[in-house]
């Protein structure tokens, strides 16, 4: 665990998912997209987007649940 990217100089009420949108446009801020078929993983605050996968809803995600297996099973 450790720090990739920081930026700063936003206001704390900005949305989180417009300031994601601004590091990715913005050439200048050096920000890391990840290969193909590699993704983030954002918090549930965040939607969907390229390269940033985001929990549904609802969904209760354990370690346990995934312990042994290759693949995920189902649409979640």
């Amino acid at each position: 665990m450790k720090f990739i990217f920081v930026m700063v100089g936003w206001k704390g009420t900005t949305n989180d998912l417009r300031v994601i949108l601004e590091m990715i446009q913005n050439l200048d801020n050096h920000f890391l997209i990840p290969p193909k078929a590699k993704y983030y993983l954002a918090d549930s605050g965040y939607t969907n987007i390229p390269s940033f996968l985001s929990p549904y809803h609802g969904e209760r995600y354990q370690l346990c649940d995934y312990r042994g297996q290759q693949t995920p099973h189902g649409p979640k």
